[in-house]
């Protein structure tokens, strides 16, 4: 990989000069969320990183949700490294175990690798969305006091009922952010949509695998052939470039978002009350987190 990346990306660079577009491309990112499916969007942000180094284009905003504000996070801060340490931690407890509580140890400890002052450069660059069930409102936060609080903004926004840590919500009221925030379209910068719902089914399907290589490469691979050939293959897409199905979809995704949002926050109000659901929550704990194991091994 080391080598043929940045072959692809002679390739492209002779590409932009035969063709007059030698000026710096402007992006600004939104990152979808996904779980073990986020290593797409780590071959996507490796092959970017790649293109920054050589001058070739400037990342302005990063928008993500669930583990795309984790690789956010890694490329803002030059650590894209530690997307693979993350993910072999997390690959390792989670087929040993079916769950991903080890999630929040292993955020803090790599936010606390970084400058005391990195929060700074995050602010207003970096957008991380997660749900308040309690209030039914899709937040989208992009200023922070510390560290700490990103650290503890990406746990909300990568909050997996019942997987992290067997408890339905985190602190009894954040959840998964389910979809990122689309940023408004800006002159001069082009919006890159990195979607993760192709490979729904690859989200927390890891059997047979042993490393995420495959997935990494897959990533390289489909941002090389949106910027080279122009064309949208399975993750990486130009928001400005969506036709009325894409921005059909969308639309639709996040109406039903919302809506199972919404259902969670009157069962919060009118029911949890009244109905004794602590043994319900226990037993489809225990079944989720079996079916999970059934598909690591």
């Amino acid at each position: 990989m080391n080598s043929l990346l940045p072959q692809c990306i002679d390739n492209l660079e002779q590409k932009w000069l035969n063709t007059g577009s030698n000026q710096i491309q402007h992006y600004d990112l939104i990152l979808d969320g996904g779980a073990f499916s986020g290593s797409y969007t780590l071959g996507c942000l490796v092959y970017l990183k790649e293109l920054t180094s050589r001058k070739r284009v400037h990342i302005h905003r990063i928008s993500g949700t669930s583990v795309g504000s984790i690789m956010g996070l890694l490329l803002l801060a030059d650590k894209l490294e530690y997307g693979n340490i993350l993910y072999k931690q997390f690959f390792k407890y989670y087929k040993k175990n079916g769950s991903l509580s080890i999630l929040k140890k292993s955020i803090r400890k790599v936010v606390r690798t970084f400058d005391k002052d990195f929060y700074l450069s995050c602010n207003n660059r970096l957008y991380i969305s997660y749900f308040d069930c309690r209030n039914n409102k899709h937040i989208t936060q992009y200023m922070y006091s510390s560290n700490k609080d990103i650290a503890n903004t990406i746990i909300k926004s990568s909050f997996i009922p019942f997987v992290l840590d067997g408890q339905f919500m985190h602190k009894q009221k954040y959840i998964d952010g389910l979809y990122p925030y689309i940023f408004a379209k800006c002159n001069g910068t082009k919006r890159m949509y990195i979607d993760l719902t192709h490979k729904i089914w690859r989200m927390l399907y890891i059997k047979n695998e042993v490393n995420n290589s495959e997935r990494i490469l897959e990533g390289i691979l489909d941002i090389h052939h949106l910027l080279f050939h122009e064309q949208t293959k399975n993750f990486c897409s130009f928001v400005d470039d969506w036709n009325i199905v894409h921005r059909g979809y969308m639309y639709t995704r996040i109406f039903y978002t919302d809506l199972y949002v919404w259902i969670l926050k009157t069962y919060i109000c009118h029911c949890s009350g009244y109905i004794d659901t602590t043994y319900i929550k226990q037993l489809w704990g225990y079944i989720l987190r079996y079916v999970l194991s059934s598909m690591c091994v």
